[in-house]
């Protein structure tokens, strides 16, 4: 009898450290750093983001992090490898399935006009904001000029979203 209780107490502590492992190992894999293809548990490398797309980023979480959690802004951000970012609205459907697009918005970057842009594509929605227009302005300036363009771009989406709701509400 005590036999049976030691090995079935041996079964269960493997069965439990083998679900630790398990949880672990995934949990280390969603936490690593995709490099080359691979997934390289324990390594962190530093990601590059341009100053001005940091600067729609922070605007976008310190004040209007309300507003990005309303429209779905708070999951799907990407940080590409030129310091530019992507993020993607969550879908009608409340999945995050890239395959739903429902549009996104990003920050580029045009090497020809030296010219940095704020996009945003959402429904019948595509706006281009610059982000830097003056070459001579103070970093102090130029921040709050990109906040201010990022302020422009959430009106406009707001205003198609209520024109949307207003069709809508007209079908019914």
């Amino acid at each position: 009898m005590l036999s049976a209780a030691r090995t079935a107490a041996t079964k269960t502590s493997l069965l439990r450290h083998r679900a630790a492992r398990a949880s672990h190992d995934a949990a280390s894999r969603a936490f690593a750093t995709h490099v080359s293809g691979k997934y390289e548990s324990g390594r962190l490398y530093p990601v590059y983001v341009h100053p001005l797309s940091q600067v729609v980023l922070e605007h976008l979480q310190t004040a209007r992090g309300d507003w990005v959690s309303r429209k779905g802004l708070d999951r799907g951000l990407t940080i590409n490898y030129d310091g530019t970012f992507t993020i993607n609205f969550r879908s009608e459907y409340g999945d995050d399935d890239v395959s739903n697009d429902a549009g996104r918005i990003w920050t580029s970057y045009d090497a020809e006009k030296k010219q940095h842009w704020l996009t945003v594509y959402k429904d019948t929605l595509l706006g281009r904001y610059p982000l830097k227009v003056c070459k001579d302005s103070s970093w102090h300036t130029e921040k709050y000029m990109v906040q201010e363009t990022v302020d422009r771009m959430i009106e406009r989406i707001s205003e198609v979203d209520r024109k949307k709701e207003q069709v809508c509400s007209r079908l019914q």
